[in-house]
C-alpha cells in the first residue's frame, strides 16, 4: 500500500514515538523516527519525507541548525517543531528560520490532542506553497516561451533569404516545443497534389528525411495538408492516420507525432511537423504554440518566395535590357549595311533602266546585282524570323512530353537537306536515342541551330558527329553535336550564348540569334548548354533535358511574364 504522507519525526524518547505514531494513526502515514539532527538529513536526502518533526528534547543548538540545513534543500519536506514549556522565544526563532508551525509540549501530554489538526494544516499550508511555486515556476516558463516565439516571430519575418529562414525555424520550433526533431513539408507540384520534405532537424542524429514525398492525404502530413487542421498523436500506432513507412525507411522511431498547417490566406502552403516530445505528451498548449509559430513561417516563407521570384524578375529585366541593347548597336548596324548594299544596287538597275547605255552594264554585272538584293534580303528575312522566334519562346505556353529524338534529329538533318549535300558533310548519328523529356519542336530547332552551325564552321568537308550520354547522378541526359572545325577560343565560349554576339571563326557570317536563341529554349525546359573542345580539333557543343520518367516532375511550362 502507498502512503500519502511521509513523517520524519527527530526524537529519542520510546514513548515519545509510541503516542506521536499513535495520534496519527488515521493518516495514511509512513513514519520513520530517528534520535538526533545528523542521522535526519541522512534520510531526508534518501527518502523524499512530507514532514519532518523536529522533537522538544533536541538541543536548541542542534534544532536551528537542522531547520537551516532542511531550508537549504529547496523544496524539502515541511518542518514542524515541538517546543518545551515557555519556550516561546525559542519558537519564534525557529519559525524565522523557516519551521512551519510549532507546538508546546506540555508535561502532561495535552499537545498530543493537537497534534493531528497542526499536522494536516502544515501539510496542507506545504502543499498550497508547493502548488504555487508550480504555478509560478508555469507562468514564468510560459513567459519565457511566449517572449522565445514572438522573438523568433520577429527574426523570422525580418529575414528573406529561404535557407536562413527554414534553420531558424526548424531550430527554435523544437527548442520551443521540447521535440526530439522536427520537419518542414512544401508542396512539390503546382496541383497540390504532393508534398516533398525540404528542411529536418534532429537534437542528435537527423534522419535522412530530406526530398522524401507524400501524396495528398497520406499519412499524417497529407491529412493535415488536405483538411487544413492540425493533428497531434501522442499514441501513433494507434491512429489509422500514422503509418511505419517512413519510419522503416529511414530506421526511426516515433511515438508521439504532431504536425501543423502552414497558411497564406487560409490556402495550405505546408506542413510543420514534429516528433516525440521529451518531457511527457504534446497537448492543447504545444498545438497553440505550434499554430502561432506556424503562422509567423508561413508569413515569412511566403516573402521570401516573393522575393525570390522579384529577384529573378529583376535578372530577366536586366537579361533583356541587355538583349534590347545589343539590338540597338549590332543589329541596327547589320541592317544597316543590307540595306546599303540592296539601295546600292537597285538604284543602279534603275539607273540603267532610265539611261541604257549600251556596254556599260554586263548581263553578269546585272545578275549579280539582283542577286546580291535576293540574298540581302534573305538575310534581313532570317533575322527578323529569328527575332519574332525569340519573341515567340519568351511568350508559348508548352506541355512537355516524350521525346523520340531520332525522329526529332532527322526533321532537323532534313531541314539541311541541300547545305549538307553543298558542303559535301558527313554526318554519324547514333541508331537509338535515350528518351528526353520535353517540347519537341523547341528540341528540333536546337538541333537545326547546332547541326547548320557544324557545317557553316567545320572543317572542309565538315565531319558532323551527334551523340548523347546518360548522367544518372542527375536525372539528365546530354546531347550534343561536334565539328571538325578551328574550334573555339576558351575566353570566347563563354560569349557564343548570349544575344547578338559573334565570334569570328571563320568567313561565314551570321546575325548572333541562332545560340542565344537555343539558350533560352533549353533554359525554359529545365536544361543547359555550353561548348567544349574535342581532344581531335574542332568544337562540341551539348545541351542537356531531363530524361523522361514514368512520373515526370512538370508536364507544363507557362509562357513567360511580359516585363
Amino acid at each position: 500500500m502507498e502512503h500519502s504522507v511521509r513523517i520524519l519525526l527527530v526524537e529519542g524518547r520510546r514513548s515519545v514515538q509510541k503516542q506521536f505514531a499513535s495520534q496519527l494513526s488515521s493518516f495514511n502515514t509512513y513514519l520513520e523516527s530517528v534520535p538526533g539532527p545528523a542521522t535526519a538529513l541522512e534520510r531526508v536526502q534518501t527518502i523524499p519525507f512530507d514532514l519532518v518533526t523536529i522533537g522538544s528534547e533536541i538541543e536548541q543548538g542542534e534544532r536551528l541548525s537542522l531547520i537551516r540545513e532542511l531550508q537549504k534543500l529547496g523544496g524539502g519536506p515541511a518542518i514542524l517543531v515541538l517546543i518545551p514549556a515557555r519556550g516561546e522565544a525559542l519558537a519564534a526563532e525557529a519559525l524565522n528560520r523557516g519551521a512551519g508551525d510549532y507546538i508546546i509540549h506540555d508535561k502532561e501530554d495535552r499537545y498530543l490532542g493537537l497534534l493531528p489538526m497542526v499536522v494536516r494544516n502544515i501539510l496542507r499550508r506545504r502543499q498550497l506553497e508547493k502548488e504555487k511555486l508550480a504555478m509560478l515556476n508555469t507562468l514564468q516558463k510560459r513567459n519565457l516561451t511566449l517572449a522565445s516565439l514572438n522573438q523568433v516571430s520577429n527574426e523570422l519575418t525580418s529575414l528573406l533569404d529561404l535557407s536562413r529562414i527554414t534553420n531558424r525555424l526548424m531550430r527554435a520550433a523544437i527548442e520551443i516545443l521540447n521535440a526530439e526533431g522536427g520537419s518542414l513539408w512544401l508542396w512539390n507540384d503546382s496541383s497540390h497534389e504532393e508534398m516533398v520534405c525540404g528542411a529536418v532537424i534532429h537534437r542528435t542524429n537527423t534522419p535522412p528525411l530530406l526530398g522524401l514525398k507524400r501524396r495528398r492525404g497520406e499519412g499524417v502530413v497529407g491529412w493535415v495538408a488536405e483538411r487544413n487542421r492540425s493533428a497531434f498523436l501522442n499514441q501513433v500506432d494507434r491512429d489509422d492516420r500514422f503509418s511505419r513507412e517512413i519510419d522503416l525507411q529511414i530506421n526511426f522511431t516515433t511515438d508521439s507525432l504532431m504536425a501543423v498547417p502552414l497558411r497564406v490566406r487560409d490556402e495550405v502552403t505546408g506542413v510543420l511537423e514534429f516528433v516525440n516530445k521529451i518531457d511527457g505528451p504534446f497537448d492543447e498548449d504545444d498545438l497553440s504554440l505550434a499554430e502561432t509559430l506556424a503562422a509567423s513561417a508561413a508569413t515569412a516563407l511566403e516573402n521570401a518566395r516573393l522575393v525570390e521570384e522579384l529577384r529573378l524578375y529583376t535578372l530577366d529585366l536586366e537579361e533583356r535590357n541587355e538583349e534590347l541593347n545589343a539590338f540597338g548597336h549590332t543589329l541596327a548596324h547589320d541592317l544597316q549595311n543590307m540595306l546599303s548594299r540592296i539601295v546600292g544596287f537597285a538604284e543602279l538597275l534603275m539607273m540603267e533602266i532610265d539611261e541604257p547605255a549600251d556596254g556599260e552594264l554586263s548581263p553578269l554585272t546585272l545578275y549579280n546585282a539582283a542577286e546580291l538584293i535576293s540574298r540581302n534580303s534573305r538575310k534581313m528575312s532570317g533575322i527578323i524570323e529569328a527575332l519574332l522566334q525569340l519573341a515567340a519562346v519568351r511568350k508559348m505556353e508548352v506541355h512537355f512530353e516524350p521525346i523520340e529524338m531520332g525522329a526529332v534529329v532527322e526533321e532537323a538533318v532534313d531541314r539541311l537537306h541541300d547545305l549538307i549535300a553543298e558542303s559535301g558533310a558527313t554526318l554519324c548519328r547514333p541508331k537509338e536515342w535515350p528518351t528526353a523529356y520535353g517540347y519537341s519542336p523547341w528540341v528540333e530547332e536546337v538541333w537545326f541551330n547546332y547541326i547548320s552551325n557544324a557545317l557553316k564552321y567545320g572543317g572542309r568537308p565538315p565531319k558532323i558527329q551527334l551523340g548523347a550520354d546518360s548522367r544518372p547522378e542527375t536525372q539528365e541526359i546530354r546531347y550534343w553535336v561536334a565539328d571538325n572545325g578551328v574550334g573555339i577560343d576558351p575566353i570566347n565560349q563563354q560569349e557564343l550564348f548570349r544575344p547578338f554576339k559573334r565570334i569570328s571563326t571563320s568567313s561565314e557570317e551570321g546575325h548572333g540569334l541562332g545560340l542565344s536563341i537555343v539558350a533560352r529554349i533549353v533554359k525554359r525546359m529545365g536544361g543547359a548548354v555550353g561548348v567544349t573542345a574535342n581532344p581531335e580539333g574542332g568544337s562540341c557543343f551539348y545541351f542537356t533535358l531531363p530524361r523522361y520518367q514514368s512520373e515526370p516532375r512538370a508536364s507544363r511550362v507557362p509562357a513567360e511574364q511580359e516585363a
